[in-house]
């Protein structure tokens, strides 16, 4: 059925079953297969191919230009969309561009909450939930029941695998594992496996533990990848879900892609990378970021994590900013922190060799600064 007040092209291809309401626009070279119910105000551009029982909500943007600079008015770019999917209010869908195959894809039973945007040339697989405010980039690839939460940002090209979690605010520039769960609003990093999605999924205990026991391998920085690889691929060679997520990262290394390791950047890098590999006394000197004074500091190795030995050095920042600090401390009760980045400290010690990707031109050292009341 089509309403009367909606609009629709003569070269547009509709089933009789489709349902298209008041108010809606459907261009040349769109295609709706039966059972998909066009709710009101939706606007759907073509070159673009709507499979079955979908329903797509109001104020929905479906099959237009790519947002990219260097496209070009042309019918080469489409949008394909699966069957049972739920596309809610404000979502916009770009079609693909000619640089790639040049096809949008949305496979079936994918839930779009409001105001998602997907862009050209993305791939986004079958019982996806891609939750408000969410963006994928150009030529991302979204695997199977993949969780997005809301307002995750997904960079151009990346992957994520099937089954991977998101946390919301995630800001994703690498590739994702399958199974793999990655947090963090300044550059995500893995932080595990997602147990709750894969229990979900079905999977076996058995299978599950050796998820959780690989990742602790491959997370590993002391050794060289390979030698990573060749252990879980040992040991678990027989779990077919455990040699998904090692091809998964093999393609990755050879995209010069790559995966951010869990616990690794920001805040929260002060966890199991340092704690094993401080294996001696550190002196950090330096400016404080919170308070703007000079710091002179001793970073002592703790069993349990890291301790700092402090000078009366006046701080500002609170810890429940980074609550995540307090549990790998030795100090009990802590009333400050402060955030220290210094380039004179000992550029022999492993935490002052760290480099950032975005500042070639010299070492510098990070630490955090606590004192005890």
């Amino acid at each position: 059925m089509i309403h009367s007040s909606a609009v629709v092209d003569p070269l547009a291809e509709i089933d009789p079953d489709a349902s298209v309401g008041p108010f809606c626009r459907v261009g040349p070279y769109v295609r709706i297969d039966r059972g998909t119910h066009l709710i009101s105000h939706v606007a759907i551009y073509g070159p673009t191919d709507i499979g079955k029982s979908n329903i797509i909500h109001p104020f929905a943007s479906l099959g237009g230009f790519p947002q990219d600079v260097k496209f070009l008015d042309d019918r080469r770019g489409r949008l394909v969309i699966g069957d049972g999917n739920q596309i809610r209010e404000y979502v916009t869908v770009n079609r693909g561009t000619a640089k790639s195959d040049g096809v949008t894809r949305v496979a079936d039973d994918c839930l779009l909450m409001n105001s998602v945007h997907v862009a050209h040339d993305v791939t986004l697989g079958s019982g996806c939930v891609i939750a408000s405010d969410s963006l994928l980039a150009g030529h991302a690839i979204i695997g199977q029941y993949v969780r997005l939460s809301g307002g995750v940002r997904v960079g151009q090209f990346v992957r994520l695998g099937s089954y991977a979690f998101a946390a919301a605010g995630a800001l994703i520039d690498r590739d994702v594992i399958p199974y793999g769960i990655t947090a963090g609003t300044d550059r995500a990093a893995i932080r595990g496996i997602n147990l709750v999605g894969v229990r979900r999924a079905g999977l076996p205990d058995v299978v599950v533990r050796s998820l959780v026991k690989a990742w602790q391998i491959l997370s590993d920085r002391d050794r060289p990848y390979e030698d990573r690889r060749d252990v879980v691929r040992a040991r678990f060679g027989h779990v077919i879900e455990v040699l998904h997520v090692l091809a998964f990262m093999d393609e990755s290394r050879k995209r010069g892609q790559g995966v951010r390791r869990t616990e690794w950047r920001g805040m929260s890098a002060i966890t199991p990378y340092m704690r094993r590999t401080i294996a001696a006394p550190i002196r950090v000197q330096g400016v404080g970021l919170h308070s703007g004074i000079s710091v002179v500091m001793t970073v002592l190795p703790g069993c349990d994590g890291i301790a700092f030995r402090l000078g009366g050095i006046r701080t500002l920042a609170l810890p429940r900013h980074i609550s995540q600090t307090v549990l790998c401390t030795r100090l009990g009760p802590v009333s400050t922190v402060e955030h220290v980045m210094s380039a004179s400290g000992d550029r022999e010690s492993p935490m002052s060799r760290w480099k950032s990707p975005r500042r070639k031109y010299r070492p510098l050292t990070e630490a955090l600064l606590l004192s005890s009341p």
